[in-house]
């Protein structure tokens, strides 16, 4: 995966089953933070017929508000993938 350079991947989390997210630790080298981030190839999610739930998922990550929710920190897109960046919660189990 090709990131900015405002980023250094440190490892992958996880796949989810039928390989359409990928989920990435980074560091946002201009605040020395974690963060997660979700990768979501469009053409994967056109051809599983998910584009409603990704655009669900992240209305409802960018809505709640809890202790037991990562916060989304952001969202964006480029030609080819959604990213959602995520509150990174060390040792939080990586069901996604």
């Amino acid at each position: 995966m090709r990131m900015s350079p405002s980023f250094h991947i440190f490892s992958g989390v996880g796949h989810s089953p039928p390989c359409w997210k990928t989920a990435y630790v980074v560091e946002a080298l201009c605040q020395g933070v974690r963060i997660a981030v979700q990768v979501l190839p469009k053409a994967a999610l056109v051809e599983a017929k998910q584009v409603e739930h990704a655009a669900a998922e992240r209305r409802l990550l960018a809505a709640v508000d809890s202790p037991f929710c990562a916060r989304l920190a952001a969202a964006f897109q480029d030609a080819h993938r959604l990213y959602l960046l995520l509150e990174w919660v060390p040792g939080a189990p990586r069901a996604f």
